[in-house]
């Protein structure tokens, strides 16, 4: 039987009796003299609803059977009494206490509580939805540990994240390295076995890639040749007058030859005066040549690189070779169509060669 087991008010608050009973499929009541005891309570409602039981002395503590409900109205109850109600349904006060999704909270520990008024109406208002959880950001970090030691790993919060707004952590992981190994043989460059060549001083590794192969080879570097021994001379018409000759010893490499030369040329009105350097012979391959003025009497010439033939990266024109020895020769010229004479001073004359190397 499920029923509302009530304690009412009857009469004079302080006098006379009140009523104890309940409401079901039928309805059973007790009137109780205003000062009744807690023994008499209880045997009158134990007379309504077998199992009821009453203790204690102000407040009374009244137990329901199951499948009872009770309700209390303490105005006009017997003098410093009151009662607190233990039931399995239910809890009624002047207000009342609903406590709902209570199934399992004796294992979560969690139950949800709505308070109002006596006669009012709960109501929650309408929920939002907060922002969905972000997962937090991870950062790794590794970090030597010691041969021998175990793996590590630990992280810090560097950042505690917000609404919306993820977490972030650095974790760091120990790893331990190998243990240290046994030194090495002590190796030497011009003993590996892509060197070749021997060892000398001022000399360096090229590499070569017909063979890929480092060879060991001298640097290298510009050399410049000086000559200071000159010889005047007279001509007569079209014809050369050799001025000087420079012997160039044997290089480690392949190189031509960079010219810089002057003299002093007398002629007429009607001569045209030059300069050139030319390769192993007074008439041989052309580096060199300076032109003079046509009719000038007396003129200092100045003689610069100038090749017979034009240079490209695969031209071997003026090209010594690797421990070749070779001669320059420094001549005077006249070209144009006459029979005067002319002569080349050698007071004031110079004859210099740079020998520029060849990759």
């Amino acid at each position: 039987m499920t029923a509302t087991f009530y304690v009412l008010p009857f009469g004079n608050p302080s006098s006379g009796t009140f009523t104890a009973g309940f409401t079901g499929t039928t309805m059973s009541t007790a009137s109780l003299a205003y000062d009744v005891s807690a023994a008499n309570f209880q045997s009158a409602l134990a007379a309504i609803v077998p199992g009821t039981t009453v203790t204690g002395s102000g407040p009374w503590v009244v137990t329901v059977p199951a499948g009872y409900a009770l309700t209390v109205n303490d105005s006009g109850m017997p003098q410093n009494t009151s009662i607190v109600v233990q039931s399995t349904d239910a809890l009624s006060w002047s207000g009342n206490i609903m406590m709902s999704n209570t199934t399992d909270y004796q294992s979560t520990g969690v139950a949800t509580g709505v308070f109002t008024p006596a006669g009012g109406v709960a109501n929650l208002p309408a929920l939002v939805d907060g922002q969905p959880g972000q997962p937090p950001e991870l950062n790794f970090e590794a970090v030597p540990v010691n041969p021998g030691n175990a793996p590590t790993i630990s992280q810090t919060q560097t950042s505690p994240g917000g609404a919306g707004q993820p977490s972030a952590y650095t974790v760091t992981v120990g790893v331990p390295t190998g243990q240290t190994g046994a030194t090495g043989p002590t190796a030497t460059v011009s003993t590996a076995s892509d060197v070749e060549g021997t060892p000398s001083d001022g000399a360096a590794l090229i590499y070569s890639g017909a063979d890929e192969k480092w060879k060991i080879q001298a640097i290298w570097v510009p050399a410049l040749y000086s000559c200071q021994s000159f010889t005047a001379g007279t001509g007569t018409g079209s014809s050369t007058v050799t001025i000087a000759s420079l012997g160039i010893p044997a290089q480690p490499f392949a190189w031509r030859p960079r010219v810089t030369a002057q003299a002093q040329l007398t002629g007429t009105v009607n001569t045209h005066l030059d300069l050139a350097v030319y390769l192993n012979g007074t008439s041989g391959t052309q580096v060199g040549y300076g032109q003079g003025v046509t009719g000038a009497l007396t003129q200092t010439v100045s003689c610069l690189p100038a090749f017979g033939s034009s240079i490209s990266g695969s031209s071997t024109y003026a090209e010594v070779a690797a421990g070749a020895t070779a001669t320059l020769y420094f001549v005077a010229l006249q070209t144009a169509s006459t029979t005067d004479q002319w002569s080349v001073s050698a007071a004031h004359a110079s004859f210099e060669i740079e020998v520029v190397p060849l990759a």
